[in-house]
Parts: C-alpha cells; structure tokens; sequence
C-alpha cells in the first residue's frame, strides 16, 4: 500500500508499507512448510530546490522474520536543463537469503554436482554509487551511467572437501556461504533513435568489472560484457 502527497510546491512525499510471507515445501527433499515473512516501511522526499535543481531523500526500515530489523536509506541530486539531466545517488540494500538458500539441494546431473543449503548464512548488505547523465531530444535520446556496487556477506556457492563428497554422492559438492566483501564497477551506455511511420530503434552496452575480496577473481556467473 502506497500513497503520494504533494506538500505544497517543492516537497512530493511517498510513503507506503508492504509485507511478503514465503513458504517452500520440497517432499523429495522432505522440507516441510518453512516460512519466512519481512514486514517494511518506507518514505521519500523529492524536493524541488531550484527550477533545475532537485533533490531526493528517503528510507526503507524492514523487519524480517529471522534476520530482524534493517534501515537502508537512499539520496540523489538531480540536475535539468533543457534535454540534459545528471544525476548522482546512493542507495543502501539488504538482501535476506531466501528459503531456497537456507533449506534446499540443488542437484545438477550434467556434472554431477549438488549444491546444499546453509542455515547459518547471513543478509547481503550493500552501498551503491552511481553517476548518470541522459540527453533527451524530440528524435534521440542518450543515457550513460557509471556505478560502483560494495557488497557485504555476499552470498556465493562455494566448494567443499572430499569428505562432504563422501556424505552426498555425488562428484563435486557446493554449499552456499557467505563472502565478506565483494566489488563491482561498471558503466551503462544506452541510445534510442526515432525513425518516423512508428519505428525506433535503440542499443545499450554494459561493461562490468567485478572482484571477490576473498578469491580476488571475478564474481561468480558474472558478466563481463553484454550489449
């Protein structure tokens, strides 16, 4: 539930509060009705400073059933003038494991690999940072964006000893944990163009690079290059 306010000129104020009850039942696995709920409220600012100047203030505080009370707040400046607009933002994020990963086995046969869940894992927290600027024309428009993600206690799969291997069967065996500090840089570049009778046509590239504090190697399963 949600609602938008208009506190005179300058102030428009969201405020809202949401709640999300899981459940996952696995007979083969003989999970059995686990559950897990977050309750959260939020507010945000944006304040119309000076006809081009904005600004944007807000935070979310969540409740979740097994990890307890968490605050992420967010802030950006926003800048227009004619077709050009900057933006510079921070946000705070909180992610709790799912009940997948703390409960359930992932069996992948092409490698005979299993992947088994970790009750003892931790909520990702992160502080992210980026730098966006977009030129807007009646027949073009041209976005790029340059962020910057810290992650804490990432949660990754990691693999284990020859005596889980024993235990479970199965050739390689990985279990999630948690990383104490991940990285990842990146930049977003976006074109879209106005061909008249209806048509556009648009591109994007996005290049990242990404480091596990822990390994120093890349971030697993991350993309490198995509366009």
């Amino acid at each position: 539930m949600k609602g938008i306010f208009n506190l005179g000129e300058r102030n428009k104020v969201s405020v809202g509060v949401e709640y999300l009850a899981d459940m996952l039942s696995s007979p083969t696995e003989n999970i059995s009705h686990k559950t897990a709920y977050t309750a959260a409220i939020f507010a945000q600012d944006e304040i119309t400073i000076t006809r081009q100047l904005r600004a944007l203030a807000g935070v979310r505080y969540l409740y979740h059933e097994f990890f307890k009370s968490y605050a992420t707040p967010n802030v950006a400046l926003m800048y227009g003038q004619g077709g050009l607009n900057l933006r510079a933002s921070y946000a705070a994020g909180f992610r709790a494991p799912t009940l997948s990963e703390l409960y359930a086995s992932e069996t992948t046969k092409s490698v005979d690999r299993i992947t088994i869940g970790n009750l003892n894992l931790k909520p990702e927290k992160s502080d992210y940072f980026s730098l966006n600027a977009e030129y807007a024309h009646s027949r073009f428009t041209v976005s790029t964006n340059l962020f910057y993600n810290r992650i804490r206690d990432m949660i990754r799969t990691i693999a284990t000893g020859e005596e889980a291997k024993q235990k479970y069967g199965h050739e390689e065996v990985r279990q999630r944990d948690n990383v104490y500090k991940a990285e990842v840089r990146g930049i977003n570049v976006a074109a879209q163009a106005y061909l008249g009778a209806g048509f556009r046509i648009g591109a994007g590239y996005t290049h990242l690079d990404t480091k596990d504090d822990e390994t120093g190697r890349p971030i697993d399963k991350s993309l490198r290059n995509a366009a």
